[in-house]
């Protein structure tokens, strides 16, 4: 009986397979890990998308949606552009990211990793917004915005040669 010792095709191949499978997963499970400090995919903080972001960045969108971009304020044909923070409008960033960050680190890590290979994003619970504001605050600014709309209304007028008044409404326009 001969026997040859030295490995064969098969056996090269097999273990090629096996050693590139062993890197491949290596190399995922270090993207996912430095993934996992960022907020899941398809995580929302007060409707706000901040999948795949850090909290800092979450943060700083947040902010510029809910506190530096203005309000507009409807009232008749006339518009107002209002600032949050002129009635005191304040967001609650502590308790939203802290929640966020609950859910990111309830997940487990190797069934977190199975979807990460398998592109299927964990299920996460979008996290509510959470603010207040100063009801004294924001009537001060309707009423500034009703000192300039609003007018006195002008007594009904007669129609001449009808039955019918005129109702004469005034809008100021600007």
């Amino acid at each position: 009986m001969n026997r040859n010792t030295t490995p064969g095709l098969g056996q090269w191949l097999t273990v090629s397979i096996m050693v590139a499978g062993a890197i491949f997963l290596i190399v995922q499970l270090y993207q996912y890990a430095g993934s996992r400090s960022y907020f899941p995919t398809g995580l929302t903080i007060a409707a706000v998308d901040v999948g795949g972001r850090t909290p800092e960045e979450a943060s700083e969108i947040i902010t510029n949606r809910y506190i530096n971009a203005p309000v507009v304020l409807y009232y008749g044909e006339d518009s107002f552009e209002v600032s949050p923070t002129e009635a005191e409008f304040t967001l609650d960033m502590e308790t939203m990211l802290n929640e966020a960050d609950y859910q990111r680190s309830q997940q487990d890590f190797w069934a977190g990793f199975w979807g990460y290979l398998w592109g299927r994003p964990v299920e996460v619970q979008p996290v509510p917004l959470r603010a207040t504001h100063k009801r004294e605050a924001l009537a001060d600014v309707l009423d500034r915005i009703s000192v300039i709309v609003d007018q006195s209304p002008q007594p009904p007028q007669p129609i001449p040669g009808t039955l019918s008044f005129q109702v004469w409404r005034i809008w100021h326009n600007h």
